[in-house]
């Protein structure tokens, strides 16, 4: 397992309220390791958002990658309207910044359709590099 993959394995120990205390799921992480800092910092600003509403619980249905984008779906319970909000901005500012954050490595990328006719951000290192390998 790579590092990256560790680290995505352990958020749920750095941010319980997030992701639970418990993985009973262990590769929820539908998508390739470069978005790891981005999720990392999307879990630690939700987290943030969490403790100013105590009552606010949080259930991670899934993340992945689609249309060349992060995708993160939750379901938010007890949370008052400014917490949805703040969740909600937190989560599409995510989406937002994948489109430029190649999903493979992590470095700024270009959102692009491969010849197969996927939907991918890669940077210029991964796509010469894809390119020659598969």
């Amino acid at each position: 397992m790579s590092e990256d993959r560790t680290r995505l394995s352990n958020l749920h120990k750095q941010f319980p309220r997030v992701f639970g205390k418990e993985r009973k799921d262990q590769d929820m992480f539908e998508h390739a390791e470069g978005w790891t800092e981005l999720l990392t910092l999307l879990a630690a600003r939700i987290n943030t958002i969490l403790k100013a509403d105590p009552s606010a619980t949080m259930q991670i249905l899934q993340i992945k990658e689609k249309f060349g984008e992060l995708r993160f779906y939750y379901r938010l319970s007890d949370a008052s309207e400014a917490t949805q909000a703040a969740v909600r901005e937190a989560v599409d500012a995510a989406r937002e910044a994948s489109a430029f954050v190649c999903e493979a490595c992590g470095q700024p990328g270009i959102l692009q359709t491969s010849k197969s006719g996927w939907i991918r951000v890669r940077c210029l290192d991964c796509m010469v590099s894809e390119r020659f390998n598969g």
